[in-house]
């Protein structure tokens, strides 16, 4: 008897501890639910052993009730053959534990050779950029390496980051990802303590861009050779946190502007977006060193531009009136935003039981609870809308609509996407050309 191929399924090198973090494994589920009342595409599901199958109880009872219950398919065990009898209940339910208890336990003693690792002051990720592996070992990129003090360098000398990502793209140098640098490439070159000879490590945090530091985080002497020297280091590091302190106590926070987002750049097409001043727009991709064109902008303008254009296009005319209330509009939009949440996980919901991921009985237990999650805050809402002082206002343009103060944000921006295809700013032409959706 031959095998149809398309009926291996293989996760190789993949954890079996999540199903939704093994695409060949949900292939799986999804073929015998499709299949359903049809010709089966297999009867059987043959693993080397029950681990191999999920190493999470839950998930093993799971997804074995729904293919036995729906679709009459049996896991079994090419070296644990288990008899069909009452006894065989125990029997697979003590594998599966064993099973999950060595999944947890061999996590555990990777994270413990790590931390040991770590103490010593050994190197265990991807090598950054200006260094290389060699024989197991972290050895300096010498071409690269040059650029790795011409970063230093530069920021004591007082050249700002985006400038030194402008200048490190304009002579073609890219990341070890084959990226343009960006200000937090450089940042984080900066802030990374391998340059000075030292490792870093955290073993409770995702090692990305965005780190901080905490109790948990290990710096140790490294057996690699420095880049830079500490004392640059330090003198780096004590700028950095000064413009972090700076930062806090002179940040606005506020909400996004309504026109954020809405404009491109006409050089790179990146999105024109609030500069910190709150004032003005820039292109995102010049902040971030990547455009060399500037695109500066100021925000009233650029209002004025977009509601010009808008009262041109729109009839609004339409003797609608709106309720103003006087309720705390932070509240408001979190209700608003907890809204589109739920509606969007109810919509995820239905395309995973419409692929096949979940069962009937599963699916209605979820979706039954997400849409009285949803009624529940729908009322609130409702409630909150009712309270307060109300009077009425007539909108007959968009210049109304944004004067009234009536409307979130998000919801400005939400109704310019649906119509328009998008907004370009040209500088050498001093105007912001629209394209509209057909």
């Amino acid at each position: 008897m031959l095998l149809n191929e398309s009926c291996i399924y293989s996760d190789e090198g993949i954890s079996g501890r999540r199903a939704e973090k093994r695409p060949a494994f949900m292939k799986m589920i999804s073929d015998a639910r499709k299949h359903k009342g049809r010709e089966k595409p297999f009867d059987v599901i043959l693993v080397h052993k029950l681990d191999r199958f999920s190493r999470s109880r839950e998930e093993s009872i799971v997804y074995k009730s729904l293919l036995r219950r729906e679709c009459g398919i049996s896991v079994v065990s090419v070296t644990e053959p288990i008899a069909e009898d009452k006894f065989s209940i125990i029997l697979e339910a003590m594998l599966e534990a064993m099973a999950e208890y060595y999944s947890l336990n061999l996590s555990d003693e990777v994270k413990k050779g790590m931390r040991e690792k770590a103490e010593r002051g050994g190197y265990m990720t991807s090598a950054p950029f200006g260094y290389k592996w060699l024989k197991n070992e972290l050895v300096t990129d010498r071409k690269e390496a040059v650029y790795v003090k011409y970063i230093f360098e530069g920021f004591l000398s007082g050249i700002s980051k985006r400038r030194i990502a402008e200048s490190l793209n304009n002579m073609g140098i890219l990341t070890h990802r084959g990226n343009k640098f960006e200000i937090r490439t450089i940042d984080y070159i900066l802030k990374n303590p391998v340059y000075a000879g030292f490792t870093r490590w955290n073993p409770y945090k995702r090692q990305d861009y965005r780190r901080k530091p905490d109790e948990n985080t290990i710096i140790r002497k490294g057996g690699h050779e420095a880049v830079i020297s500490e004392s640059d280091f330090e003198r780096v590091k004590s700028i950095t946190e000064a413009e972090i302190r700076y930062n806090k106590k002179h940040r606005d926070i506020k909400p996004a502007h309504w026109i954020s987002g809405i404009i491109s750049c006409g050089s790179c097409g990146a999105s024109l977006c609030a500069a910190s001043s709150s004032l003005s727009l820039q292109c995102t991709g010049y902040s971030h060193g990547k455009c060399r064109v500037s695109h500066y902008i100021k925000l009233e303008t650029a209002e004025n531009a977009v509601i010009k254009e808008m009262d041109r296009i729109l009839d609004l005319d339409c003797k609608c009136y709106i309720q103003k209330t006087e309720n705390n509009k932070s509240e408001h939009v979190a209700r608003l935003k907890a809204l589109k949440s739920k509606e969007s996980r109810i919509k995820r919901i239905d395309e995973a039981y419409l692929n096949g991921i979940y069962d009937t009985k599963y699916y209605a237990m979820l979706k039954a609870r997400e849409e009285k999650g949803l009624e529940e805050i729908k009322e609130d809402i409702r409630k909150s809308e009712h309270k307060g002082k109300k009077g009425k206002r007539y909108i007959s343009s968009f210049s109304d609509v944004i004067m009234s103060g009536m409307f979130a944000n998000e919801y400005i921006a939400d109704s310019l996407y649906s119509i328009t295809e998008k907004a370009v700013f040209c500088k050498e032409r001093k105007c912001i050309i629209f394209y509209y959706k057909v």
